[in-house]
């Protein structure tokens, strides 16, 4: 039993065990060492360098896709403001506000600014809100002129909501 204990004799289970413990230490510190290529340390920082790259490759491809999609919006934006597309969005805007405001009212609001009225090939007049029954004014007829144009005054705004007035044979008008 003492030989089993003991340290001087290389087969005795003290010793096994002795060695045991050393080959499994070398073998722990190779797997924590990033020295060894196959170690699980060197293993494991390798996929996360992988996932950093990745993630930085994404992360530059969104930001391509961004950069993209804002200069095509910019684009699309100076485009429809060289065009009559921004007046156009314009009218259609004013129009749904003051539809939102007319609903509660009952009063109607039609869009005009593409049909005919009693001016022939004239497009002026974008709106014309009627009022409802319910109203003091039954019946009677506002035309909307919407404008995106700063170079309009207050002659130029007259004038055209005069026109507009008599094209859609309205009692008011108003110029936006």
């Amino acid at each position: 039993v003492v030989r089993e204990f003991s340290l001087d004799h290389e087969d005795s289970a003290l010793s096994r065990l002795m060695r045991g413990v050393q080959d499994a230490q070398t073998q722990i510190s190779r797997e924590f060492s990033l020295d060894e290529e196959d170690s699980a340390l060197a293993r494991m920082k390798k996929q996360m360098l992988d996932v950093l790259e990745q993630h930085r490759t994404e992360r530059k491809n969104f930001e391509v896709e961004v950069r993209t999609a804002l200069k095509e919006m910019q684009a699309r934006k100076e485009e429809r403001a060289k065009s009559t597309r921004h007046g156009a969005e314009f009218e259609a805007s004013v129009a749904a506000q003051v539809r939102e405001l007319c609903r509660p009212l009952n009063d109607v609001v039609h869009d005009t600014g593409n049909t005919p009225g009693r001016i022939k090939n004239s497009k002026v007049g974008d709106c014309v809100v009627e009022f409802g029954p319910e109203h003091v004014a039954s019946g009677a007829k506002v035309v909307l002129e919407a404008k995106q144009d700063r170079s309009y005054d207050l002659k130029k705004a007259r004038a055209e909501i005069e026109v507009a007035r008599n094209k859609r044979e309205a009692q008011e008008g108003l110029c936006v």
